[in-house]
């Protein structure tokens, strides 16, 4: 995955976030437990 993919993934997440609010929705729950895992177990050096 790259970088502009992964800022692509955030970009949808927040407009869903968005949308979600313009309906109506007080809060949304992000189940992403992997997401965790990868990121203690990864050895690669990460970039800032």
């Amino acid at each position: 995955m790259t970088r502009d993919d992964m800022d692509s993934v955030l970009a949808e997440h927040v407009a869903a976030v968005h949308r979600a609010q313009a309906a109506g929705f007080d809060m949304i729950e992000m189940h992403a437990p992997t997401a965790i895992c990868c990121l203690l177990s990864s050895r690669r050096a990460q970039s800032s």
